[in-house]
């Protein structure tokens, strides 16, 4: 079937961080990690507070629990946006194909107007 078939994109950004993503009916994301970054950011005291808990409570970094959400956060976000972007392309490779469309108002109308 044509939805089952493999698609994939190779993403390199910044030159240190490479993602594959593939698609078999569902979004897998892979990365390669050749690097690291450091980066600074500002947080609100109680989100700073929460964080300083839980590294102590559980003995580990406050980078390991950022890292950890920022991939969380970057994985959705990168699968959403791989759909988006499929979808842009089939719709567009659909209408440059000049096959005939069917508005849902007509559809609705041929089936509710019997």
């Amino acid at each position: 079937m044509e939805n089952e078939e493999e698609k994939s994109q190779i993403f390199d950004l910044y030159h240190n961080m490479t993602y594959t993503i593939s698609s078999t009916n569902n979004i897998t994301i892979m990365t390669h990690q050749t690097g690291t970054t450091t980066i600074s950011c500002t947080i609100p005291t109680d989100l700073g507070e929460q964080l300083k808990l839980i590294s102590e409570l559980e003995e580990r970094s406050k980078s390991y629990y950022v890292k950890k959400a920022l991939e969380s956060f970057l994985e959705d976000r990168l699968e959403d946006a791989l759909l988006a972007k499929m979808g842009d392309e089939a719709y567009k490779e659909y209408m440059d194909g000049g096959q005939e469309t069917i508005s849902f108002d007509d559809i609705r109308k041929e089936i509710f107007d019997k």
